[in-house]
């Protein structure tokens, strides 16, 4: 729990949350250490953090909540709540039902909120927003960007993009479920960082300049992708399946892999050190069964 604690406290320093934000979840954590019925399994220090908020968020946002439920027509959402300088503040509010095309949806500060079933499709943006102790379920992106936002401490979950472009996003301190990225989907200059990621797909998509630091990546899919200049370090594959994916320059450190299915992996000039391999099915790659037969 310190470690958690100490989390919170730093990016309250940062600015990412208020302080009153940060000793809600603080007291949040408190509880559940207190409470008896709570299960005391051990489960690994990158992922408790991004578990432990998913669920105080959750919580905290079950109580009562400013409506905010829109559907506008095709141009630049606004949604007006009196900030003034013009970018929209979204506290303590539930935001939903935003459906279309050729949005531009952009420059929101949403803290303490949830947010949920945004559908963009052709054209349409999400870039610039700040999504801080928040809970963001059911985004969709179609033919469209998510770019230079940030993600911190909050609960993501069931975030779809086809044949779009994700970058310079940052996703740290959070619980990420469901994430897919499929159909020539650009994913690049992105970082996940003491952040649970459990069930991501990555699918027929690029993958570049992305740093997965203290991440949990297991029930993972990756096929038919190219991955370059990526770096994992402390990061977890159990029961991963990665298929025909080719990785270039790039680093692998003090990571594990346990259950998982290796097929046609392609590790080129790819740094791998101290890694832990369990009971794993290698497949199609000879030399990566003899280069991993050494750990």
């Amino acid at each position: 729990m310190e470690r958690e604690i100490t989390e919170i406290i730093e990016m309250s320093q940062r600015g990412e949350i208020t302080t009153e934000q940060a000793a809600e979840l603080i007291a949040a954590l408190k509880r559940d250490d207190n409470d008896p019925s709570k299960s005391t399994d051990s489960t690994p220090e990158f992922d408790s953090l991004g578990d432990f908020i998913s669920g105080a968020i959750n919580s905290a946002l079950a109580g009562k909540f400013g409506k905010l439920n829109s559907k506008l027509g095709n141009h630049k959402i606004k949604i007006d709540l009196g900030d003034s300088d013009g970018d929209n503040d979204i506290k303590v509010s539930r935001v939903s039902g935003i459906t279309g095309s050729d949005y531009e949806y952009e420059d929101n500060s949403i803290q303490m909120s949830s947010v949920k079933n945004l559908h963009f499709e052709h054209s349409a943006v999400f870039n610039e927003n700040q999504v801080h102790a928040s809970s963001l379920k059911n985004l969709y992106i179609s033919h469209g960007q998510m770019t230079e936002s940030q993600i911190h401490g909050s609960s993501v979950d069931d975030l779809k993009v086809e044949e779009s472009t994700i970058s310079e996003c940052q996703f740290h301190g959070s619980k990420v479920s469901s994430l897919r990225v499929s159909n020539n989907s650009e994913f690049s200059e992105c970082e996940f960082h003491g952040t649970s990621t459990k069930h991501t797909d990555f699918v027929k998509s690029n993958v570049s300049e992305v740093q997965f630091h203290g991440v949990n990546l297991a029930h993972s899919h990756f096929e038919n992708c190219k991955f370059s200049e990526l770096q994992f370090h402390g990061t977890s594959f159990n029961k991963a399946q990665l298929n025909n994916v080719t990785w270039k320059e790039g680093k692998v450190h003090k990571c594990k892999f346990d259950n998982c299915t290796l097929n046609n992996i392609d590790l080129s000039e790819f740094n791998i050190t101290d890694v832990a391999i369990r009971n794993c099915t290698l497949n199609g790659n000879e030399e990566l069964k003899n280069y991993l037969s050494k750990y």
